[in-house]
């Protein structure tokens, strides 16, 4: 025997099993249909498309993947080939976090001994305020950190006039078997994060700006005035010159650069954290002018 259901203006046609009643047919076409919209319900809550799969762009067209699978034990949805996915990902991760760690090993060790304001200190600073900056603004992370620990890597002070940081870069990321779109990317950003650089610096993208803004940070606050001592004291660069009008001091770098590089931060978030370090500086600046008076 068949029953014919009147559903949404639809009929159903439900043939009970053999031994069964029509209320038990009746019983479980409705536990199914139930099923099904829980499935459905689900699927659309995870941005799946339940009548034919996923819908994803790909280039100007879109392509539909494999619709999800309902795990028997009802506990949880199956998504074919995301465990694929998922450990490619993992791997993908552990392979970047080695990449970092190993160039960070290699900063390390060419920059020993390296000083003035820019050595493996200011470095990892640089790295810390970039992930810092990451965090707000979100782009490419593994770039972010190796420009960040490369950045420094061949500074022209310390490299005869010649600012190497690029080819340094290309080298050891080269050496150790980085893809050539990383190489490219963090070369372009350590080749043109500096001050010096000025009006001929090519345009950085978002993980460069984050690199620049980080870099920039790192020369404001306390830390900022212990780098202009430290850079005074290796090059015979006085601090501070009373009635010194043309004279090169630690003060007049304040005002010639370090006081610029607040209006010149690339993130919001960069633009915070430099109000708060220059606020400091022009505080310490002024007692210490006060206390220098004759």
């Amino acid at each position: 025997m068949v029953l014919l259901l009147r559903i949404n203006c639809n009929s159903v046609a439900v043939r009970p099993l053999a031994g069964q009643s029509v209320l038990d047919g009746i019983r479980r076409f409705l536990a199914a249909a139930e099923t099904r919209a829980r499935t459905a319900n689900a699927a659309r809550r995870a941005g799946i498309d339940p009548a034919g799969g996923v819908v994803v762009p790909v280039g100007n067209l879109q392509q539909r993947v494999p619709r999800m699978a309902w795990n028997p034990g009802g506990k949880r949805f199956r998504f074919p080939g995301r465990e694929n996915r998922l450990a490619d990902d993992k791997k993908d991760t552990v392979l970047n976090q080695r990449l970092v760690q190993e160039t960070e090993s290699i900063v390390r060790t060419r920059m020993a001994g390296q000083a003035a304001g820019h050595g493996v200190d200011h470095v990892l600073r640089v790295l810390a305020s970039a992930r810092a900056i990451h965090q707000v603004v979100k782009c490419d992370l593994l770039i972010v950190e190796l420009a960040a620990l490369l950045h420094d890597i061949g500074d022209a002070k310390f490299h005869d006039g010649i600012e190497r940081s690029a080819e340094f870069s290309r080298q050891i990321l080269g050496e150790l078997g980085a893809d050539a779109a990383t190489i490219d990317h963090v070369a372009h950003i350590v080749d043109n994060i500096s001050f010096r650089k000025g009006e001929s610096a090519k345009p950085l993208s978002l993980e460069g700006q984050v690199v620049q803004d980080a870099d920039r940070l790192d020369a404001l606050g306390a830390i900022g005035i212990v780098r202009t001592i430290e850079y005074g004291a290796a090059f015979g660069q006085p601090f501070y010159v009373a009635d010194a009008d043309t004279a090169k001091t630690g003060v007049g770098h304040f005002h010639d650069k370090l006081f610029k590089l607040k209006s010149l931060m690339n993130t919001d978030a960069a633009r915070q954290m430099a109000v708060e370090r220059e606020q400091f500086m022009r505080r310490f600046l002024d007692q210490f002018l006060a206390e220098s008076k004759h």
